[in-house]
């Protein structure tokens, strides 16, 4: 190739690599654009208002769309746009809730929000505060009308310095999991519960004088309905059981042990009786295991219907 035929060929190349370059850029400019007056035809329509919350999780419908949108600052009076709605700062709102374990957020066009998320589950009722309980994370958050009436086991921490009264204090709680040594002694005894305890049902768990300063005061108290069905007749025999802190396991295995002694003693002692209501609740028994391989029992002194 001659030398005037290699500065021709380098020209060609030079300018076709220019006119690629502004090619290029000319359509990225016309791209720009097209996407600017998307963005500002979404932001000014109407069409792209945030009217409709969908949403799964770890159960079905568990928060309502209400609470929902009220943590996400939504209003029907003042409805969002879809394009300027803002899902980092919405998000870190939503997780805030107390209710809430986990949340992902996400925009569905062209006027939806999309929301996947955990909530927590009670475990317990802590009644130290009104209307809450605590998973078993030790979060504390509100119980009604968010969740299902049922029964759960109570439990009395005793913690000093709140009140039910002072609502601040309270929530407070919910940023961060319970961290008293009483929560998590709590947690403990009712998970022993569940898997020892057997039919009973075990109304309240009492630590408020587990850490008692002298010795002679510590105790932990449980409060049981012990039930026992003959024929169509059930009968309710609730109890005080009341153990030491350090010896608890072994001192609930005694009185699983006695428990079935007493259960049938129950059966021996209703047989053959005859009552024209079907049910009947005995009055409370005290049980004290706190001195091992002993059991002082208070004897009801009578029964009620």
């Amino acid at each position: 190739m001659s030398k005037e035929e290699k500065t021709l060929s380098l020209k060609i190349a030079t300018l076709f690599i220019v006119g690629s370059v502004f090619c290029t850029l000319g359509l990225g400019l016309f791209f720009q654009k097209k996407v600017f007056d998307l963005r500002k035809k979404r932001a000014l329509s109407s069409k792209y208002s945030i009217t409709k919350i969908l949403q799964t999780g770890s159960q079905k419908n568990a928060l309502s769309s209400n609470y929902l949108a009220e943590r996400l600052g939504l209003s029907k009076n003042c409805p969002q746009n879809l394009q300027q709605y803002s899902v980092t700062k919405s998000l870190e709102a939503l997780k805030k809730s107390p209710l809430i374990r986990e949340a992902h957020l996400s925009k569905k066009w062209p006027n939806a929000l999309y929301i996947d998320y955990e909530v927590r589950e009670p475990v317990v009722k802590i009644v130290d505060f009104h209307n809450t309980v605590m998973d078993e994370e030790r979060y504390l958050f509100p119980w009604q009308p968010y969740f299902p009436a049922k029964n759960l086991t109570e439990v009395y921490l005793g913690l000093e310095g709140f009140s039910s009264e002072k609502t601040g204090e309270r929530w407070a709680c919910f940023e961060k999991p319970l961290g008293a040594k009483e929560a998590f002694l709590a947690l403990d005894i009712f998970h022993l519960l569940q898997e020892k305890g057997g039919s009973f049902f075990v109304k309240r768990i009492d630590v408020s004088r587990a850490f008692a300063k002298s010795f002679g005061k510590q105790e932990i108290v449980l409060l049981i309905e012990e039930s026992l069905s003959l024929g169509k007749r059930r009968y309710f025999f609730p109890k005080i059981l009341r153990f030491s802190r350090k010896n608890f396991a072994k001192q609930l295995g005694n009185f699983l042990v006695l428990r079935e002694k007493m259960l049938q003693d129950y059966k021996t002692q209703l047989q053959g009786q005859k009552s024209s209501s079907l049910s009947k609740v005995f009055e409370e028994q005290v049980l004290d295991f706190r001195i091992d391989e002993l059991a002082f029992i208070q004897e009801p002194k009578r029964s009620q219907r």
